[in-house]
């Protein structure tokens, strides 16, 4: 197809993105650690969890009592206790487990920053949320990222760390960023004979 027909809109709708009260655990963990990172964990090694924890390492030498709050699946994995444990972070993390979509967002909401240090990736979708709920967002430089991104070099746990330090001492900015819901909508309407697609209604929509 020519570069003309083509309309290219992330998978996401900023609209729908909202916050609310983070877990009584994560509560309890503001009482003793400031600033908070929050981490969407995955047991891959393409997700970056042993630079994190290195990284994690180097700011607490600057920031002592920084902390990690980490969920997502096998936070609690005996491989990713022994990262930490090699790392020396395993007492600056809180293991949340598992968690409902609108309880992740809360945590990413409160944390004084979210983290997505992966060694590939798309267009992540924590990543758009973590900006348009105002949190700083570090992430790795693998793939495109949405404006208003601290970028820093996947798998080098020295820019992370320095990063990470840029984002605790910066503003919290919300990027609302694309919200693919409207023109969505409007589309499929056309196609349904509900109204007569306009000019970007009719080109082909690729989501990423």
């Amino acid at each position: 197809l020519p570069a003309h027909r083509v309309v290219m809109h992330p998978a996401f709708c900023g609209s729908q993105v909202v916050g609310g009260e983070p877990p009584l655990a994560l509560r309890h963990f503001f009482q003793r650690r400031s600033p908070v990172l929050a981490y969407a964990h995955h047991p891959s090694p393409v997700y970056g969890r042993q630079a994190l924890f290195e990284a994690l390492a180097r700011v607490r030498r600057r920031v002592p009592h920084v902390g990690l709050a980490m969920f997502g699946v096998e936070t609690a994995s005996r491989e990713a206790r022994e990262d930490a444990r090699r790392a020396g972070v395993q007492d600056l993390i809180e293991d949340l487990g598992e968690l409902r979509h609108l309880e992740a967002l809360a945590v990413v909401e409160h944390a004084s920053a979210f983290v997505r240090p992966t060694l590939a990736d798309g267009d992540a979708l924590t990543v758009r949320e973590a900006l348009a709920l105002g949190t700083p967002c570090v992430a790795s430089d693998v793939s495109a990222r949405p404006e208003g991104t601290i970028v820093f070099r996947a798998g080098d746990p020295v820019d992370l760390a320095g990063k990470l330090i840029q984002a605790f001492d910066g503003p919290r900015r919300v990027f609302r960023g694309p919200d693919a819901a409207e023109f969505l909508l409007r589309m499929y309407g056309s196609l349904l004979g509900e109204g007569r697609p306009s000019e970007a209604e009719s080109r082909v929509s690729a989501t990423s």
